[in-house]
């Protein structure tokens, strides 16, 4: 990310290990790996709720996967004089070629999406 932008986004790795990764404009052109294993997404085929703080006056991202605090960490400085633009929902699979996407159909399912100025 270039610029006068920052973005924080929810991602998995092997063991379903969670993390944010999180881009600032005091980080390099790649993002920065918050928190990873600080929580496990659950592969259970169940509703989990995941909720995500920013506060942009100090930097501090705090997580709370189904209810459990599980991250509280200063780790997007500079973003106080930015505005919140929107939410954008994606889903990648990593890598640069075909190796790294999955050989079958996959499904993700988002419901009871709300954005707002204080905890849920």
């Amino acid at each position: 990310m270039n610029g006068n932008a920052w973005s924080t986004r929810f991602m998995f790795r092997n063991g379903s290990k969670g993390e944010v990764y999180v881009y600032t404009p005091a980080g390099d052109r790649y993002g920065k790996d918050i928190g990873l294993g600080a929580w496990n997404f659950s592969p259970d085929n169940k509703t989990h709720t995941i909720q995500q703080s920013v506060n942009r006056s100090t930097g501090k991202i705090t997580v709370w996967y189904d209810n459990q605090q599980v991250l509280s960490q200063n780790a997007a400085p500079g973003i106080g004089g930015i505005p919140f633009k929107g939410v954008f929902f994606s889903t990648f699979f990593g890598g640069h070629d075909t190796s790294w996407g999955p050989d079958h159909d996959e499904h993700a399912y988002f419901s009871n999406f709300a954005v707002g100025t204080s905890k849920f």
